[in-house]
């Protein structure tokens, strides 16, 4: 018997306005039982390469729209430093530190009178603490975050970010996620990973 409950969550990411999110929460229940009893063939399976400990170099890229539809779109991007331990053998916890920039910073600089010279002022500087769930070269994962330097008045404290992370190779994973704010999407990220050690 297994017993599950599921959160989705159905966005574009702010790639287009207006971004309607639809959140949804299911439950489900099943039993299995197995009517054949008898042997099947086994085929050969090689167990991916997994690290007690790791530290990744995570850059990521994208684009987002804000404020009213068909509103001009900006870049953003993000590189992290992520280190996280096994716990169990699908699991694994730990934390990262990231630096974020975004492009669309400027929109909310302008209306609340923010001065800045230089452009670096859309940075922001975070740290997280993740949890990654694998199931084969395939994994899930989650960050809850804080932002240590932000000069956008306009977004929250606490930042989050949920996603999927493939492994291409020993060293190399692909990721995509979607950073939010509590329940508001901020922006869908495409990236690459590389395993420091």
């Amino acid at each position: 018997a297994n017993i599950g409950i599921n959160a989705s969550h159905f966005s574009n990411g702010s790639i287009k306005k207006p971004n309607y999110g639809l959140n949804i929460l299911t439950g489900g229940f099943g039993i299995v039982y197995n009517i054949n009893h008898c042997s099947t063939h086994q085929t050969s399976y090689t167990e991916p390469l997994i690290e007690k400990s790791r530290w990744l170099a995570v850059i990521t890229g994208g684009i987002k729209e804000t404020k009213d539809s068909g509103g001009s779109k900006y870049g953003i991007g993000s590189l992290s430093v992520e280190y996280s331990k096994l716990f169990k053998t699908l699991l694994r916890y730990g934390a990262s530190f990231d630096y974020m920039y975004d492009g669309s910073a400027f929109v909310h600089f302008r209306e609340n009178s923010i001065q800045y010279r230089s452009r670096l002022k859309a940075s922001k500087l975070g740290l997280t603490l993740m949890g990654e769930m694998r199931l084969d070269q395939l994994s899930a994962f989650g960050n809850l975050g804080v932002y240590l330097y932000n000069h956008d008045k306009q977004i929250d404290l606490f930042y989050q970010r949920v996603g999927l992370r493939y492994r291409l190779t020993n060293s190399i994973y692909t990721q995509v996620a979607l950073k939010t704010h509590l329940n508001v999407a901020d922006y869908i990220e495409f990236g690459i990973i590389y395993i420091l050690n």
